[in-house]
């Protein structure tokens, strides 16, 4: 009794607990003349979030008789133990100069703030207890927020269109102050931010998560239909107040979906039978289209005589070819013939198209031309009669100047 009497006595009035924490991450921790905390060491160092690591204690009994001691590790956010690591251990009979090893497997939060932060324990001797803490540093290895993925469509010249970048963070712990910047200084690349600047920001992104920032950018109403490398700068800060830069490149694509129009051009088919058509084909898009060829595919309808596929070759934007064919009408239904055009053609980007159209080959008739069939044979049977008057005439005036003479 008067032992611990006594030993109260001297945890009142000793100089409270001091923590050094040396280069190695150690620290020492002196109670009093009867417990001493002979060196503390964790591994890995820094500790890191998301991760567990291991902590050593080594506890001396600095006094001159044996003491029964209980040490406690009571971890707070972000430091916790699992369901099978035991908080509190107790020392029976410690000898005086002897000294025991404490091991405990801590976890450290995937959302801890990287930095110095403490870890409280208590020890106790006999009836006198005493409070402290150690610092553990905390601080992700692989800082790192990277582009996960960029979504946006074709950029048609003149609009605007979205493009969306996915950010994720692969550390361990918050990033923080996220800056993300488009380079489109360079004259060769044909967009304009709207309604913003090439410059947005993110306060932070948690460990493992993806946030996004938008670019509204619209390509120039002159811009060529191409595939253009566009810089981007990711700006980001850790827990500790480091700073990170990291550059790269994004893709995007200037385009316009092929709008293309069939039609017409000429024929001379006023009837059942054979004759020429010709087609037009007219590229209304904005951008060029190459490599178009034309393909009548026979129809019940009429027949193709004459090389029914086409090279037409490249048709710039607001231009046209034509293919002309050779063909036997068969059946014409209400004046209209359907002949059914195959195109295959390359974007200016490259994508493949091939499409079907219809188109009216109307048949118009001698009746629909102001032409009737008892007219013309009417018509050739007096220009017969006047031509054989014309003869007759003739005839007689040669004989009467014969005849004078």
């Amino acid at each position: 009794m008067k032992k611990s009497i006594v030993f109260l006595t001297f945890l009142l009035l000793i100089v409270p607990v001091f923590a050094v924490l040396n280069e190695y991450g150690g620290l020492n921790v002196e109670y009093n003349n009867y417990l001493h905390i002979a060196s503390i060491k964790y591994e890995p160092y820094p500790a890191e979030p998301g991760k567990y690591f291991d902590l050593w204690i080594k506890i001396q009994n600095s006094g001159i008789d044996k003491a029964d001691v209980k040490f406690k590790l009571i971890p707070k956010f972000p430091f916790s133990l699992d369901a099978n690591e035991i908080a509190e251990r107790n020392i029976a009979g410690l000898s005086a100069g002897e000294t025991t090893l404490l091991h405990y497997k801590i976890r450290v939060a995937s959302s801890a703030v990287e930095g110095s932060t403490p870890l409280d324990y208590e020890a106790q001797v006999g009836n006198a207890r005493q409070s402290a803490n150690m610092n553990i540093w905390v601080q992700t290895i692989d800082a790192n927020v990277d582009i996960s993925s960029v979504k946006t469509q074709i950029l048609v010249p003149g609009k605007i269109t979205p493009v969306e970048i996915n950010l994720e963070n692969k550390a361990d712990s918050p990033m923080n102050n996220i800056v993300v910047k488009l380079d489109l200084t360079a004259t060769t690349l044909p967009f304009v931010p709207i309604n913003s600047t090439t410059e947005k920001k993110l306060f932070f992104i948690e460990p493992g998560k993806i946030n996004s920032v938008i670019f509204n950018l619209m390509a120039l109403p002159g811009a060529a239909a191409n595939a253009y490398k566009v810089p981007i700068l990711i700006k980001f800060t850790d827990g500790t107040g480091k700073t990170y830069n990291k550059t790269g490149l994004i893709g995007l694509v200037v385009g316009s979906s092929p709008d293309l129009m069939v039609t017409t051009s000429s024929s001379d088919i006023y009837s059942k039978g054979t004759g020429n058509i010709a087609l037009k084909v007219t590229n209304r898009g904005l951008t060029d289209i190459k490599f178009v060829s034309a393909n009548l595919k026979p129809a019940k309808e009429y027949e193709v005589i004459s090389e029914n596929n086409i090279y037409l070759g490249n048709i710039d934007s607001d231009d046209y070819e034509t293919a002309e064919y050779r063909i036997k009408v068969i059946k014409v239904k209400k004046g209209i013939v359907p002949l059914q055009l195959e195109l295959n053609y390359l974007d200016a980007n490259n994508n493949n198209y091939s499409e079907v159209r219809q188109v009216e080959l109307k048949i118009v008739s001698a009746k629909d031309l102001g032409i009737s069939n008892n007219g013309g044979a009417g018509r050739i049977i007096f220009v017969i009669i006047i031509i054989g008057a014309g003869y007759y005439f003739y005839r007689k005036w040669e004989k009467k100047k014969l005849a004078k003479k």
